[in-house]
């Protein structure tokens, strides 16, 4: 996932869809530790 942020935001290079279907199937681990971090927060309040 190493650099989406930034082919994405600022769509350099082009960002295509086997690309983007590539990250998602096999770099979930990001994703993955946002939803534990979200979550976490939301217990607290």
């Amino acid at each position: 996932m190493t650099g989406f942020r930034n082919r994405a935001i600022h769509n350099y290079p082009p960002l295509n869809e086997e690309h983007l279907y590539e990250i998602l199937q096999k770099d979930t681990d990001d994703f993955k530790e946002f939803l534990v971090i979200v979550r976490n927060y939301l217990k607290t309040k």
